[in-house]
């Protein structure tokens, strides 16, 4: 009764493992398919339409407020001064700390 037990479960075994075989085969053809349609669809060229230019009557444009093109601050050319020198002790340092870098490198060799 043994033996016949276990060749039941040993072919139910089987026909489950081909029928998963089966559907990961189907998918796996599904998804070529779906790719090359995909590249396909991509490789065609289709048509462009005609371009249409439409001229759109603008106003002239109006000139700025004084109140918006003068400082509102009168500070911020000072500041702007300060930011400025700031920078430039930023990039001495910087290129400073580069050169030392280079010639520590070459004493290294």
């Amino acid at each position: 009764m043994k033996v016949i037990q276990r060749s039941q479960t040993s072919s139910r075994q089987n026909s489950t493992s081909s029928l998963e075989h089966c559907l990961n085969v189907i998918r796996l053809l599904l998804l070529v398919a779906l790719f090359a349609l995909m590249l396909a669809g991509c490789a065609t060229s289709s048509p462009q339409p005609e371009k249409v230019f439409v001229s759109v009557p603008c106003p002239e444009p109006q000139p700025l407020p004084q109140t918006i093109t003068e400082s509102s601050l009168p500070d911020a050319s000072a500041y702007s001064q300060k930011v400025s020198s700031w920078l430039a002790r930023v990039r001495s340092f910087l290129s400073e700390l580069q050169q030392t870098r280079m010639q520590s490198a070459q004493g290294d060799f």
